[in-house]
């Protein structure tokens, strides 16, 4: 086998390395004219159209592989790319500290080589390469990490750093319509998976916001959540078994649907975020594909009673597929992206209804809420929630609002670049906690937020949607935008990062609720020392050398 050292596998798309999604889609503001009124009042923004600003190239260093290192890569036969482009893409996650880096050209740590295995065999060859030549391995997914979780970090006596991309290894293996599970190579992409699923009628219904750019694999590895969760549970209630390959071995647990044999190695590696090793294939837990799906969207008066309404639907066990509450400055937010230049009939009309509802329509919330299942099920499924939120003070907004939402869902994070350009901080954060603490948690965070921005002298709006539920609980999601402190970008982000994170700590809610650990969240994960002593002493036993991943999670 003859190796092009700059020959790397074609993907379907080609995700940019300057901001969020392909090269060839952007956000255009041009079509939320209610954008710009929206900054001027929050952020003094005059901005009436944006700014088309262009990416400027890096200078990206050399690798720094040692001769002998790179003659016996060669020998591994193993695709490889040391170009500047790909060592660019693979160097960072999606996050904002990941895109102020690039901005302010700053970036300094990239892979010196990016690895495409095709086979385990071949990741145990790599494996073997990194330890021989005192190379830290950083497995790479799809890239959309939005908390250091791909940095190319090195750990002490590290010589180089190398990126494992699992694209090649994206076949679906089998299917088995008794158990109705599937088995598939961790890095098959969300889209590919579904569309192979899909003819068999099949769906895994796992849909997070990064859905068009991560793999299976990285789903596995982060504990990844998706927007349907109410519906299909997280990652780790899809995961039936899966199998790590780790330098000093392989794992594979058992497919059983459940087991009473001691402490769940299953357990242990879903969330590992590459520290042990790289997730080569998962079987999943399957579900025949919905007959239909009912979107629609309701107006609470205040986030308490929406809440409060959203709390009781899950505890009453209500069948819904997906529930996100926004909060009034998330509401907000959204109303003002609808709007037009100059209301419409029906933007007006829209307006006397809420006021005849007794709805103040400059400040609510609005519950989206989605169904799923045949037809009459959905129907009496939909009956079901509409009484119990009437009953609760909801107001019903119809159907146009949810479908509006399914279609720009995966389209939201395109946003973020152009506000970028416009001098804004945009960063989000996400957490969970018992329903009891809700509303202090909310407030809390929004209150200390709000005080860094007042000792930073900047305007900000925290908007917070509640994301995912249980009985038990729920997932808080909060969006971050401020003016921008050029020149000091990295201090301010690092200023509201740092107060979130300690006030998340303080209520003992979750530092992570679905977007992982990585580098951002670390110092606040181990509430014990001796939950830490663990995490790190399996790490030895799988990774003696510590290739895996450095700096991450530890």
């Amino acid at each position: 086998m003859t190796q092009n050292p700059d020959q790397e596998p074609v993907h379907e798309f080609q995700m940019k390395w300057w901001g969020w999604g392909t090269k060839t889609r952007k956000a255009d503001l041009a079509l939320y004219p209610g954008i710009f009124p929206y900054m001027n009042k929050h952020f003094g923004i005059l901005a009436k159209t944006q700014p088309d600003l262009l990416p400027i190239p890096l200078k990206i260093p050399p690798h720094t592989l040692s001769s002998p290192a790179m003659t016996s890569l060669a020998k591994l036969k193993v695709l490889f790319s040391s170009s500047d482009e790909c060592r660019l893409t693979h160097a960072l996650g999606k996050s904002y500290r990941d895109l102020i880096l690039i901005r302010t050209q700053t970036l300094d740590k990239f892979p010196d080589v990016v690895l495409f295995p095709k086979s385990e065999q071949e990741i145990v060859a790599i494996f073997q390469w990194c330890v021989e030549h005192k190379l830290a391995v950083v497995p790479f997914g799809g890239g959309t990490s939005v908390v250091g979780g791909i940095d190319g970090l090195k750990g002490s006596g590290h010589a180089g750093v190398v990126s494992v991309d699992m694209c090649s290894m994206d076949h679906l293996l089998s299917i088995d319509m008794d158990s109705m599970t599937v088995r598939a190579q961790g890095g098959i992409f969300g889209p590919h998976l579904e569309k192979l699923l899909r003819q068999e009628n099949l769906t895994l219904g796992h849909f997070p916001q990064s859905f068009e750019f991560s793999t299976l694999g990285g789903w596995a590895a982060t504990r990844s959540c998706g927007q349907n969760s109410c519906g299909y549970g997280g990652i780790e209630e899809m995961v039936l078994s899966l199998r790590m390959v780790t330098p000093n071995g392989s794992i594979e647990t058992l497919t059983v649907p459940r087991e009473a044999a001691g402490p769940s190695l299953k357990e242990i590696l879903i969330g590992s975020e590459g520290i042990y090793g790289i997730i080569t294939e998962v079987t999943i837990k399957v579900k025949k594909r919905p007959e239909q799906q009912h979107l629609c969207m309701y107006a609470f008066p205040d986030f308490i009673s929406a809440a409060k309404a959203g709390k009781a639907l899950v505890q009453d066990e209500v069948p819904i597929t997906i529930l996100r509450i926004s909060d009034e400055d998330e509401t907000e937010a959204f109303v003002a992206m609808a709007k037009k230049p100059a209301p419409t009939l029906k933007e007006k009309m829209g307006e006397i209804y809420l006021r005849w509802m007794k709805i103040n329509s400059q400040k609510f919330c609005t519950m989206l809420l989605g169904f799923e299942g045949e037809a009459a099920d959905v129907k009496a499924h939909y009956k079901a929630a509409h009484t119990l939120l009437r009953q609760m003070g909801g107001v019903p907004l119809g159907q146009s609002p949810g479908k509006k939402w399914a279609r720009d869902r995966f389209f939201l994070p395109y946003l973020r670049d152009p506000f970028l350009d416009l001098g804004l901080l945009v960063d989000t954060l996400e957490t969970a906690t018992p329903w009891s603490n809700l509303h202090n948690l909310h407030q809390e965070i929004k209150s200390a937020l709000k005080q860094v921005a007042a000792r930073q002298n900047v305007s900000c709006q925290i908007f917070c949607h509640l994301s995912h539920y249980y009985t038990s609980g729920v997932a808080l999601y909060f969006s971050i935008l401020a003016n921008r402190k050029d020149g000091q970008e990295m201090a301010q982000w690092l200023e509201f990062k740092e107060m979130a994170n300690q006030v998340i700590f303080k209520n003992k809610a979750s530092i992570s609720h679905h977007h992982g650990i990585g580098v951002d969240h670390k110092t606040h994960l181990f509430h014990s020392p001796l939950h830490r002593t663990m995490v790190a002493t399996l790490k030895t036993q799988l990774d003696p050398e510590g290739i895996m991943n450095p700096g991450k999670i530890l």
